[in-house]
C-alpha cells in the first residue's frame, strides 16, 4: 500500500470511496451535513489545490484519503475516509502520520478536526494517534453537533 498525493483524475475514486465509508451512516445525517461530508468531484479538486490530498493506494485501487486546509498556523482535516474493506488494517494511522510528517515539514504545529458522535471508530483512531477531544465544543454544522478533535505537536 502507498500513500501519495491525490491526482486531479482520481476524483471520482475518492468521490466513491467516500460514498462507500460514510453511507452506512448517511440515515444518522441531515441531508445537508452528508451532503457536505461526501462531497463531488468539483470540491475534491477543490480541496487538492487549496490545500493537500492524500491517497492510500493498493494496485489500482484507492482504499483511503485524507485532505487537509490550511488556516495560520492550523491544518484542518476536511475529510477523511478508509474503504469498509481495508478498515482494521492501519491505513487511516498510517494516513494520519503522512499528514502528519507533512505539518511539521512545513511550520504547521497544530491540527484540528471534526467528526460525529456516532463515528465511533473515527474517533477511536483520533484518539490513539494523540488528538484529544475539546471539551464544550458547540457548533450546529447543518443541523448536526459535531465533535472536535485537535493535536498540537
Amino acid at each position: 500500500m502507498e500513500i501519495r498525493p491525490a491526482k486531479p483524475a482520481e476524483r471520482k475514486k475518492i468521490e466513491a470511496l467516500m460514498q462507500a465509508a460514510f453511507g452506512p451512516f448517511e440515515h444518522r445525517y441531515t441531508k445537508l451535513a452528508y451532503a457536505n461530508t461526501v462531497v463531488g468531484p468539483q470540491e475534491i479538486l477543490r480541496r487538492m489545490t487549496e490545500g493537500v490530498t492524500w491517497v492510500a493506494v493498493e494496485g489500482e485501487e484507492v482504499v483511503g484519503t485524507v485532505s487537509v486546509a490550511f488556516e495560520d498556523d492550523w491544518l484542518y482535516v476536511t475529510g477523511m475516509a478508509v474503504a469498509p474493506a481495508a478498515q482494521g488494517k492501519k491505513i487511516g494511522y498510517r494516513m494520519l502520520e503522512v499528514m502528519e510528517k507533512y505539518a511539521l515539514e512545513n511550520g504547521h504545529r497544530n491540527i484540528y478536526l471534526l467528526t460525529t458522535k456516532f463515528l465511533h471508530r473515527a474517533q477511536a483512531l483520533y484518539r490513539g494517534f494523540g488528538f484529544r477531544q475539546i471539551e464544550n465544543f458547540d457548533l450546529n454544522w447543518h443541523g448536526v453537533y459535531p465533535l472536535r478533535f485537535e493535536k498540537i505537536l
